[in-house]
């Protein structure tokens, strides 16, 4: 997929580069439409720690958690987004979905 591969291209040309958190989110989006979840999850996490604050980055951590069926930490992403947004719905709805499968 040529958008993986100039996303990767970026992160090797600008790692500390202004849009590097946007990137790896892209990143992660395009692994979770592959389904290929643990590689989202590096994604994300690699997202995060670059803009910690965007709870909806959280939020879609939690989820590529949550399909990896990783649930302790999808729990702590998803209460990590609603630490910083408490009314974002698509949090509100992974942590009881994981709440419910432990």
């Amino acid at each position: 997929m040529n958008a993986l591969q100039y996303l990767g291209e970026y992160t090797v040309l600008a790692p500390e580069g202004d849009r590097i958190g946007l990137v790896y989110y892209e990143m992660g989006e395009i692994f979770i439409r592959l389904g290929e979840y643990h590689r989202a999850d590096i994604a994300f996490t690699t997202a995060v720690y670059h803009s910690s604050n965007r709870a909806s980055w959280w939020s879609r951590l939690g989820y590529a958690r949550e399909m990896a069926e990783d649930s302790k930490y999808a729990l702590d992403a998803y209460n990590k987004a609603l630490t910083l947004n408490p009314s974002l719905e698509s949090a509100k709805r992974g942590r009881e979905r994981v709440r419910e499968s432990m």
